[in-house]
């Protein structure tokens, strides 16, 4: 590097070499790298900068790029390379009718919606890995004598720099993320979520990214490697964000519109607004006599529930997993969310939980653990017919004696023939967007 660190290169420098724990990577958007700085170091490192930016009117010296505007750059490109995918957009960007046609397949056959979804996220990925290429194009240019060693170091710790000062739900840093070959789940693993260890992270990187030009291009260090290299980091970073934020998004939506619909074509009565978690609310809807549902709830103990279901005096938990064998640990740590009463104050309501899992890997063990705590598993891609055994399992618990009647199997009796096709048709007319 050149004798005359750049601007951002010396803020980060302080601000990593401050030692006093203050500077963490959730800067709000009016947060800058020198408010995190020790106090005493304010005034010295803030009359540097400023000479030297007066002096040079830029923040690169020689045969370094100029990035002044970094910020802008991103900016620029942050609607394409990672756009936000709501809920609601993903829905209308696939289409109402494929998203029903899913949900439909799901319910009556044990599909796999991520076909939907992979589809969807593959498109996305496309598409953003080709506007990542063009601001990677973009931001290089500014190397117009030439690479050094030196020069990209300053390069990578530019982007570290904009990165510590960007917000971190903006998508500029999600941006700077990619560029230097991290996801969030990277940099709080990797890192430690530590900005100290950026500096070295970044050096580390450079690094690599030469050695790569050394063993595999010949040891031809010029721009046009540096970019190649640059790109095959920053594609695969930011297409596992993609993956990992869609799949997230897309799960959590579809879980939402199973339980929903299956609930309420069980004949229960979806409550939009979770009810206070205290006793007095849940006596109320006890007395009511009627079976109602709510979606997504946080117990006290920040335990997430996907659905509860009550009826008169009794409770039922429901965790949904959609996620293949490719994940054995789910089952695994669903099993700890049997229980078999809840208690509040001095009132305890019977309960009971209901996992539905995609594949049931080691279906016996995992039920075998399911009847020691009272509870049910059922395996929705193992079973044609897991809708009905779902609804099977909440109705000999909360009405054994059948005076609440299970649509399903009423269905079932009186038209045996027609079953799958009813069932079909009462699906298709579910307002999913209700459970939104």
């Amino acid at each position: 590097m050149d004798d005359i660190l750049s601007l951002r290169n010396q803020i980060l420098f302080n601000v990593l070499r401050s030692g006093d724990g203050k500077m963490s990577f959730t800067t709000s958007s009016n947060k800058r790298a020198l408010r995190n700085l020790n106090p005493d170091e304010v005034p010295i490192v803030y009359q540097k900068v400023k000479k030297d930016f007066d002096s040079h009117k830029r923040i690169w010296t020689t045969n370094v790029p100029d990035l002044t505007n970094l910020h802008s750059l991103l900016s620029k490109y942050s609607n394409n390379i990672h756009p936000s995918v709501s809920r609601v957009s993903f829905i209308d960007s696939v289409g109402e009718g494929a998203v029903k046609e899913s949900i439909t397949d799901v319910l009556t056959t044990g599909a796999n919606y991520r076909t939907l979804a992979e589809r969807q996220a593959r498109s996305k990925i496309l598409k953003s890995n080709f506007y990542l290429e063009e601001l990677i194009n973009t931001m290089l240019q500014v190397f117009k004598k030439g690479i050094s060693k030196s020069s990209t170091e300053d390069f990578f710790v530019s982007i570290a720099a904009q990165l510590l000062i960007e917000p971190t739900a903006s998508e500029e840093y999600k941006i700077c993320l990619s560029l230097l070959g991290l996801t969030q789940k990277g940099l709080d693993n990797i890192l430690n979520s530590d900005p100290k260890l950026l500096y070295s992270y970044c050096m580390d990187l450079n690094d690599s990214i030469y050695s790569f030009i050394e063993t595999y291009l010949n040891n031809n260090i010029n721009i046009d490697n540096f970019k190649y290299a640059l790109k095959l980091v920053s594609i695969s970073s930011l297409s596992l964000a993609i993956r990992g934020s869609m799949k997230s998004m897309i799960g959590k939506l579809f879980e939402k519109f199973i339980l929903g619909t299956a609930l309420s074509l069980f004949g229960f009565h979806y409550i939009k607004d979770i009810p206070p978690y205290n006793v007095d609310e849940y006596t109320k809807l006890c007395n009511s006599g009627l079976p109602y549902f709510w979606l997504s709830s946080t117990e006290k103990n920040g335990r997430e529930k996907d659905a509860t279901i009550m009826y008169k005096n009794k409770l039922i938990d429901i965790d949904i997993g959609l996620i293949g064998k490719g994940n054995p640990e789910v089952p695994a740590d669903k099993l700890s969310r049997f229980k078999a009463e809840y208690a509040f104050g001095n009132k305890t309501f019977p309960a009971r939980t209901i996992i539905l899992i995609a594949d049931l890997n080691n279906g016996n063990i995992i039920k075998n653990s399911a009847n020691k705590y009272k509870g049910d598993v059922v395996g929705i891609r193992n079973d044609p017919d897991w809708l009905f055994s779902f609804s099977k399992c909440i109705f000999d618990f909360v009405s054994p004696n059948h005076e609440l009647i299970n649509p399903l199997l009423q269905t079932r009796a009186d038209h045996p023939d027609q079953y799958k096709k009813i069932l079909i048709d009462k699906v298709k007319k579910m307002d999913f967007y209700s459970f939104l």
